[in-house]
């Protein structure tokens, strides 16, 4: 039978006197005579007067929890608080009537309400290179990571990027923003602006450089401001989730969004509206089997029409990876092309591959990195960064365990020009 107490009338005044009383005659009552037996009370001795005061305080606390269920129909009465003669109360290591009374406000609310947590991270770098723009001490990315949980199956991420400009002007960027509906493990989905799923680089390290082993990102997943080819961001719909594999551990991407914008001058990421009517799609398949914890090997393609002063340009990548990362050894390798079609032109194909190789040896983990991306002449928006074929080596110290100190020296051909030599030094942090 289900009762109901949104109509109950309770005497409030003389409830609570008639149970402060019982309360206090308790504490109150004369010692026992010897060879009486005494009940315990809370796990204490009833002879101890500190422990029925500290008994009091907790069924106080248990009758502000049953006025707060009744929904306030004790007529909003409260009770004055117990001076305790002990002391402050000691610290609630366990669940006590403090926690009764906040589980009690929680179901009379019916949520928790957020629980928003920020982490930080930032990187200070230092430059030696033919460029002017690559000598002396510079700020990398301080990256404020902020997520929120909303329920158990809500959540909110954002993250907001601090980074100085070639003119030393410092600028803010909202790089991804999302709500996350995650309702089974067969969906997660993500609406804002996110990190597009293009290979393993862009969704497996995002801002923070204390995550990745190496100072620099590969070239061909330098982001859009720092002259990157690929759409590393975009705004609209991602949703992943696993595949009914066995031991295979498959998991699919499906994203749609906005893609970027090709018109000259224009922000590439379009945050506010699409310069035409088309979305980009992105499909992605990868597999992380259960007999090789670490490895990871995977399969995207990405399609959006561009449409420069009125032009169209069909735009398709095509990337693929394995990679493996255990605790000792790490093993990254890409490939991707990228094919620009314009209606009556032959499509002109880019390639781009990176491979790395790092071990860790106690705090040390030396590096290895072959970096290659060759934009095709003729290629409609790229055609002017012609080839680039880089090495790299270098050394990362973790300091701590939020803390780690890299050098790392490069060498890059072109295919016009001397070779180009660099070196520089990141210490990169969380906080």
């Amino acid at each position: 039978m289900r009762v109901r107490t949104d109509h109950w009338h309770l005497p409030t005044r003389p409830l609570l006197s008639s149970l402060l009383g019982v309360l206090l005659v308790t504490a109150l009552a004369p010692r026992p005579v010897a060879g009486q037996a005494t009940p315990s009370v809370s796990g204490a001795s009833a002879q101890d007067p500190a422990a029925l005061v500290r008994r009091i305080e907790q069924l106080e606390a248990q009758v502000h929890a049953l006025t707060e269920r009744l929904g306030g129909s004790l007529g909003g009465s409260t009770l004055p608080p117990v001076q305790s003669a002990s002391g402050p109360a000691p610290a609630k290591d366990e669940r006590g009537a403090e926690d009764e009374v906040q589980a009690a406000l929680h179901e009379h609310e019916g949520a928790d309400g957020p629980r928003m947590q920020v982490r930080g991270y930032a990187d200070l770098v230092y430059r030696r290179g033919a460029a002017s723009a690559e000598r002396g001490f510079g700020l990398g990315q301080a990256d404020a990571f902020v997520t929120s949980r909303l329920s158990d199956r809500v959540n909110v991420l954002a993250e907001a990027v601090f980074e100085g400009s070639e003119a030393n002007e410092l600028a803010i960027d909202l790089e991804r923003i999302l709500l996350q509906f995650a309702p089974s493990d067969r969906l997660h989905l993500s609406v804002g602006r996110y990190h597009t799923a293009i290979g393993f680089y862009n969704t497996a390290y995002h801002h923070g450089a204390w995550f990745q082993t190496a100072t620099s990102r590969p070239r061909m997943f330098a982001f859009e401001d720092d002259g990157g080819i690929l759409p590393i961001h975009n705004l609209g719909i991602s949703a992943t989730g696993q595949l009914a594999s066995g031991p295979l551990g498959l998991r699919y991407v499906a994203e749609v969004g906005n893609g970027r914008a090709a018109t000259p001058g224009a922000a590439p990421v379009q945050n506010v509206t699409d310069e035409n009517r088309g979305v980009a799609v992105n499909l992605g398949l990868l597999a992380r089997p259960d007999w090789l914890p670490g490895l990871q090997a995977g399969v995207s393609v990405y399609r959006d029409r561009l449409t420069p002063g009125g032009s169209r340009i069909g735009e398709t990548i095509v990337a693929a990876h394995a990679v493996y990362q255990a605790s000792r050894l790490e093993l990254l390798n890409e490939f991707l092309t990228l094919r620009h079609g314009v209606a009556g032109a032959p499509v002109r194909v880019s390639t781009g591959f990176y491979s790395q190789a790092g071990v860790r040896v106690g705090r040390y983990s030396p590096y290895a990195r072959i970096d290659y991306l060759h934009v095709n002449a003729l290629d409609p928006l790229y055609g002017a960064m012609g080839r680039d074929t880089g090495l790299a080596a270098g050394l990362r110290y973790d300091v701590g365990s939020w803390a780690a100190i890299k050098g790392q020296g490069e060498r890059w051909s072109r295919r016009t020009g001397d070779p180009a030599y660099g070196f520089g030094m990141q210490l990169a942090f969380a906080f």
